[in-house]
């Protein structure tokens, strides 16, 4: 078996908020390599660009918020509330053309509501919770069957408030550091 080895260097940055103790942010960049990853009091993501086409430390400093959370995560977290909502809506919507009653309407909207509360922890379990007693009736009547009920995902919350909360600090010490060359 043979390999070879290669060595780079990297560079580590590691901040710490005086308002908000028990956050914390280490960031591991290896330039030449187009190399990120990240520790942080909110999870660990790591991802390697290819071809940034410019320094990229000042890539970095470029990126909006959905590109990041697109190359560090996945959209696979079940936005519970989210899909309730379009559920309703949709139930309001179509209504009076697919003669469901407002009284198998409010049953719904009630059932959600009570269902919501206990069983949206994830998407099996929710599809599962809809496809029982009146949700089936109603679910069939507004989508034909269960699999095409709305179900919105998104990315994990701790992934959200790392690039809302932490990054953003990140960002102004390497833009400086851009600046300042």
């Amino acid at each position: 078996m043979t390999y070879k080895v290669e060595k780079s260097v990297s560079e580590v940055y590691t901040l710490r908020w005086d308002d908000h103790r028990d956050w914390f942010l280490q960031a591991t960049i290896i330039e030449d390599r187009g190399y990120l990853a990240l520790h942080t009091s909110h999870g660990d993501w790591q991802y390697r660009w290819g071809s940034p086409g410019m320094p990229f430390k000042q890539f970095l400093t470029t990126l909006d918020d959905s590109y990041l959370m697109g190359k560090l995560g996945h959209r696979d977290f079940f936005e519970g509330d989210d899909t309730v909502k379009q559920i309703k809506h949709d139930v309001i919507e179509k209504r009076k053309e697919t003669n469901i009653s407002a009284e198998d309407a409010r049953s719904f909207f009630d059932f959600l509501t009570k269902s919501y509360g206990i069983d949206t922890s994830n998407v099996e379990i929710f599809h599962r919770s809809l496809d029982e007693g009146i949700g089936r009736d109603l679910v069939e009547k507004i989508y034909g069957e269960i699999t095409y009920a709305p179900c919105y995902m998104g990315y994990d919350p701790s992934l959200r408030y790392f690039v809302k909360n932490l990054w953003p600090s990140f960002m102004e010490e390497l833009k400086k550091e851009v600046l300042n060359g």
